[in-house]
């Protein structure tokens, strides 16, 4: 049997020091870890593509081509990770583990 775990994601865009955007949705992933090392493990190319969304039809990658990562925290089951694009956004994702 596979395990599925869904995890709640939050994207937060800002741009000089103003909010763009903010979404939040609901993905299944294996398990915690595979998510977590998407970002523990990420060398500049989009991941998470694949991962089925639940509830709505937003889309796309977990973290997006060309990111810089400048913090990343991260526990059983929360995840927080600041990074800032190639076009000057600075974005920050929050990842929730549902039990």
């Amino acid at each position: 049997m596979i395990k599925i775990v869904n995890i709640i994601e939050t994207n937060i865009s800002m741009k000089d020091n103003k909010l763009m955007d903010h979404q939040s949705r609901v993905l299944e992933v294996s398990d915690w870890q595979e998510y977590v090392s998407l970002f523990v493990d990420y060398n500049g190319k989009a991941n998470g593509r694949d991962y089925k969304t639940l509830y709505n039809n937003l889309m796309g990658c977990v973290m997006p081509n060309t990111a810089t990562i400048n913090t990343l925290k991260y526990d059983d089951f929360h995840l927080t990770c600041n990074f800032n694009l190639y076009n000057g956004m600075e974005e920050t994702k929050l990842a929730f583990l549902i039990k």
